[in-house]
């Protein structure tokens, strides 16, 4: 990796323009691959929409390998149009997800340093994670914890794959630089960004039901934003508000003005952490509010009761958040040292800067 500039292609990132990071030239590369339906009653009858549609297969190891071996002719042509768009790159990071067969990665892409990321773990780690992973050179993790009794990086040892390094979820975007009086002066009590996944919708509604009009919701719920009412439909208890989605810049105006960030992951118990509201909350002057990972691992990232404030179920959750509504102070000085830190050590420029720079001395 002698070259004056070296390029490096973010899969699955979107960038306005490209990123000058030393001497690394880094580009977003969408993600365009098969979309449409394989023609296939019996796949659809084995496996419903997932068998079938090009988007949901691509998804799961098993259905790449299913349309990899019988050279899906519109699967295959994707992947051609995809490996010509990444031939001009030195570096290739798969930041979601990779579509490729990993014998594709592994025979096209011989003379390039290639990266997988484990971004939605551990739901994904055996779906489309470790089964991809010989194709590559390097990994990279964003939650330091995996389960209740192992942290991500211990997983990695006992499969034996040594180039992995943490990388946090941060993005490519401007963190304000507030003062002390902007965090403290704040009309918003607590607010929310996200979807509705899995149990998370459970969690929402006890929220949403302690703090009412005090506890600003939004994100990109289905059917318009009425999701929630359509519950019972499938055997849940219906969740009567409707979620509107928020633009860029309303969300950079709501975050600036929210006394407590709230937060929480997909697992129902101690897991994973370091989703982007880990660090957009704290980047943003807010308190963050979080759910404990498994062994404690979320500490890895904000420092308990200095940076971050962190809840074992949703009942706590809202006794915390009820007792730092009150105590403005200490709410404000733990909100205050979360935004230093994530301007200090969590931008996207040096936490990419710095995860390229040790890949650059891996052995390969």
């Amino acid at each position: 990796m002698t070259n004056p500039s070296i390029k490096v292609a973010i899969i699955g990132l979107l960038l306005d323009q490209p990123r000058i990071l030393g001497r690394y030239e880094i580009h977003g590369v969408s993600l365009d691959f098969a979309n449409g339906f394989i023609k296939s009653p019996y796949l659809f009858f084995r496996d419903g929409l997932s068998g079938v549609s090009y988007s949901r297969s691509i998804l799961k190891a098993e259905y790449v390998d299913e349309l990899y071996r019988n050279r899906n002719p519109i699967y295959m042509g994707a992947a051609e149009k995809l490996i010509k768009r990444l031939e001009a790159y030195d570096i290739l990071i798969f930041s979601t997800f990779c579509p490729l067969h990993p014998e594709l990665i592994a025979d096209r892409f011989r003379s390039k340093i290639k990266v997988l990321g484990f971004t939605d773990d551990p739901h994904s780690t055996y779906i489309r994670g470790i089964p991809y992973l010989w194709a590559f050179d390097a990994a990279y993790y964003i939650s330091p914890g995996y389960s209740q009794s192992m942290p991500f990086s211990e997983l990695f040892n006992r499969i034996g794959f040594k180039n992995v390094r943490w990388l946090p979820l941060v993005q490519p975007i401007i963190y304000p630089e507030l003062k002390f009086a902007d965090i403290r002066s704040r009309s918003i009590p607590i607010a929310y960004v996200g979807n509705p996944t899995g149990s998370k919708i459970d969690r929402i509604r006890e929220i949403k039901n302690a703090f009412g009009k005090n506890f600003e919701l939004y994100g990109k719920w289905r059917f318009h934003g009425y999701y929630g009412y359509l519950l019972p439909l499938i055997g849940k208890s219906a969740f009567k508000h409707r979620v509107r989605q928020i633009s860029v810049e309303d969300k950079k105006s709501l975050y600036l003005n929210t006394m407590i960030g709230f937060n929480m992951h997909v697992s129902d118990q101690p897991s994973e952490c370091g989703n982007m509201r880990t660090y957009e909350t704290a980047a943003f002057g807010m308190m963050p509010l979080c759910d404990r990972a498994g062994l404690n691992m979320q500490n890895q990232i904000f420092e308990e009761g200095k940076e971050s404030i962190y809840y074992n179920d949703i009942n706590e959750a809202i006794e915390l958040a009820l007792y730092y509504l009150k105590h403005s102070d200490r709410r404000s000085e733990i909100a205050w040292r979360a935004h230093q830190k994530a301007r200090t050590e969590y931008s996207w420029e040096k936490v990419m800067f710095e995860y390229l720079e040790w890949l650059s001395k891996i052995s390969i």
